[in-house]
């Protein structure tokens, strides 16, 4: 899918990024190219869609991924996340979560799940995958580590980042949450709604019981 909008002559002597999507002799002012996963302006140039959009959620959604496995859309729980500083983070009790940097140091994890992930190395990414007691996971940093992410790793995972394929995407004071891009139509489509109430989220419907009419089962908030 492909999004662009406010047509205008492409500017004689000059070349565009945009000129690829021009038609008709008209090149738009900006692209969302999901198939690419590409933004293109004329002032900020090429960039991965990941870097200017996000869904503007609050918490983890899914979506289904080119492999067809319903995931985590890309998103990190770790604030800050250039550099690692100790924090305490809202998870879901019961689900399970990966805790990852790159680094020589280390974060010690309490709470939700206890014990210490150490890195190996500056250039070295370290990963651990936990699964959540409670709603508080605490993580304790010592040295220096950085790109620190902590992310919901049940179910098919988490889908990765189309900028360089990693499971990592960059926070400022607030969770990230990024743009998804479900495949379930066999094509790339932009998920960039806002979340409602009283919808049922692809991930619980796992669940049989739930939202059947008569089953017991109770309808979630998305």
């Amino acid at each position: 899918m492909r999004i662009g909008l406010n047509m205008s002559l492409t500017g004689a002597g000059s070349v565009s990024p945009l000129a690829l999507y021009a038609l008709g002799g008209l090149t738009p002012f900006f692209v969302n190219d999901a198939d690419g996963a590409k933004y293109l302006d004329d002032l900020t140039g090429n960039k991965n869609l990941h870097d200017v959009w996000d869904n503007a959620s609050t918490r983890e959604a899914t979506c289904i991924d080119a492999d067809g496995s319903l995931k985590w859309g890309l998103h990190n729980l770790f604030v800050n996340s250039a550099v690692g500083v100790t924090q305490t983070i809202s998870v879901t009790s019961g689900a399970d979560f990966t805790i990852r940097f790159k680094g020589t140091g280390s974060i010690t994890y309490s709470g939700a799940a206890s014990g210490t992930l150490a890195g190996t190395g500056a250039d070295d990414i370290v990963r651990v995958e936990v699964t959540a007691s409670t709603a508080s996971l605490v993580c304790t940093v010592s040295g220096s580590i950085t790109v620190v992410g902590v992310y919901r790793s049940d179910l098919g995972g988490m889908q990765l980042s189309s900028k360089d394929g990693e499971d990592y995407v960059e926070t400022g004071a607030s969770p990230k949450f990024a743009l998804r891009v479900d495949h379930s139509n066999g094509v790339p489509e932009v998920l960039a709604e806002p979340l409602g109430t009283n919808g049922i989220r692809n991930s619980t419907m796992q669940g049989a019981a739930v939202g059947i009419p008569g089953s017991g089962g109770s309808l979630p908030n998305n």
